[in-house]
């Protein structure tokens, strides 16, 4: 088994979340990472998928797009690790939105702080 990760990218291709998975060969892999995209595009701009130094696929590959009809056409066992990863990746795009949440909270807090004493600046 070999070792792979997909990044998900944002804005000006920022990484924005990753996950690192296992498959038998670069075909799986892709297959993997189709599925996994197709679960989390709504949340992410584009991807990359990787083998350690070696970049398999992006978002512009039409190949690793193709994905099997259903998940439930695939072996149980790869079914199981689909789910597992895609359970990661939702736990991970969740911490992500609550910290732009928090951030954003900050911000406004900061400019309504900022914007109600004329002498003062506070700093967050």
């Amino acid at each position: 088994m070999a070792a792979y990760r997909i990044y998900f990218l944002g804005f000006k291709d920022a990484i924005q979340a990753r996950q690192d998975f296992t498959a038998e060969n670069d075909t799986d892999a892709k297959m993997i990472g189709g599925l996994l995209w197709r679960a989390c595009a709504d949340c992410y701009q584009g991807y990359e998928l990787w083998q350690t130094t070696r970049r398999l696929a992006y978002e512009s590959d039409v190949d690793m797009l193709v994905a099997p009809p259903a998940v439930e056409h695939l072996a149980t066992p790869l079914q199981e690790r689909l789910l597992e990863l895609q359970e990661a990746l939702l736990a991970s795009h969740w911490r992500a939105a609550q910290s732009m949440a928090l951030l954003t909270a900050t911000k406004t807090l900061r400019r309504s702080l900022n914007g109600g004493t004329a002498g003062s600046r506070i700093a967050v």
